[in-house]
């Protein structure tokens, strides 16, 4: 008998030694979740996460913290995006609660693309109940942005796949931004596809961003005006739309069938991130801390998305880094979309375990 506990502890020894040493970025406590959950413990760590960011509301009353808030724009820089308001090339505003607040609602441009930024961010209060919570946006016009799905050294597995699993050095003066995908494979409720290889199954009824061979994004349900044609060149899969032709879409608050993830997470008070496209196809991210899944669906619709998914939740997950923010030196270069996410501005700069999205100049 204690010949066979040791043995079972050798063997879970090196498995989760193996999970801690991986390669690519991930802190201790990501790894031990990741192995616990691929190790027969979904069910308890979900149960967990459900109890712990359920009882953590944001107050119904106050401001948000000042570390929450990134700079508001330069005088420059709203008479750039000004200019290009007139030309039809600058976001709409984005409806606000109440007064706003120093700086929200206000964009601020990225990086230029001939004559015009190609991208904009800025922040609004998402919800009049909970007025401390903030959302970060993130808007990129795809005519001058295109996109790639990176694969992580872990996520999705089944690879190999094209790229290092990091923003490539070559590209990084380029770069606008680079932002988490979804949920880990298992649990995401659909597949992976990239340059023709595939990792699960892609199935009809699912989220589903597609990036065609020109770098563009659309977002929709796989079976529903999305399928694989010869144009196509990488599917992202994440459980299913949460924003449908400009309305949040029935069922968030009950979750049934679990098609926002496991049973209450949708009720979880934690940071998630969605992504959509207007009516224009501009790509619209939204990021924001103690948001439930109705909250974040309710922000992508106030910040024009038409059609929408979520991406990933929870603090080390979440993560919008951008690389040229309002003319920014690129060497001191990337900041965070808000200042209080918890990765680094530099993920991405270096191997990551789980697969990330990048948008860049054309």
């Amino acid at each position: 008998m204690v010949v066979i506990v040791l043995v079972l502890f050798g063997v879970i020894g090196r498995s989760y030694g193996r999970a801690l040493t991986y390669p690519g970025s991930a802190s201790w406590s990501v790894r031990t979740v990741d192995w616990l959950r691929e190790n027969g413990g979904g069910s308890p760590i979900n149960a967990l996460e459900v109890w712990y960011y359920s009882r953590h509301a944001p107050p119904t009353h106050g401001n948000p913290a000042p570390g929450q808030l990134p700079p508001p724009p330069t005088t420059a820089q709203s008479l750039e995006v000004a200019q290009a308001g007139r030309a039809g090339l600058s976001p709409s505003p984005i409806p606000l609660v109440g007064p706003a607040r120093p700086g929200e609602g206000r964009w601020v441009p990225g990086p230029d693309a001939g004559g015009y930024p190609a991208s904009y961010t800025t922040w609004f209060r998402p919800d009049p109940m909970h007025p401390t919570l903030v959302a970060g946006v993130l808007w990129m016009d795809q005519r001058h942005v295109r996109f790639d799905l990176v694969a992580g050294t872990k996520e999705p597995g089944g690879g190999p796949w094209p790229g290092s699993a990091q923003v490539p050095a070559a590209q990084r003066s380029r770069t606008v931004a680079a932002f988490n995908a979804g949920f880990l494979a298992a649990d995401s409720g659909g597949g992976f596809y990239e340059a023709g290889r595939s990792q699960g199954a892609l199935r009809a009824g699912v989220a589903s961003l597609v990036i065609d061979r020109s770098g563009a994004i659309r977002i929709g349900t796989w079976g529903q005006g999305l399928h694989r044609t010869a144009d196509t060149y990488a599917v992202r899969q994440n459980l299913h739309l949460v924003v449908d032709h400009g309305a949040a879409v029935r069922g968030l608050v009950t979750n049934a069938q679990k098609r926002w993830g496991s049973r209450s997470s949708q009720l979880q008070y934690t940071w998630r991130s969605g992504i959509g496209v207007d009516g224009h196809g501009h790509v619209i991210i939204v990021a924001g801390d103690h948001f439930t899944l109705t909250t974040l669906a309710d922000a992508l619709v106030r910040a024009g998305a038409t059609e929408a998914m979520q991406l990933d939740i929870h603090p080390e997950q979440v993560t919008t880094n951008l690389y040229d923010l309002g003319r920014l030196d690129p060497r001191k270069a990337p900041v965070k979309l808000l200042p209080n996410m918890v990765r680094p501005a530099t993920r991405y700069l270096s191997p990551d375990q789980r697969d990330f999205i990048t948008a860049r100049l054309r």
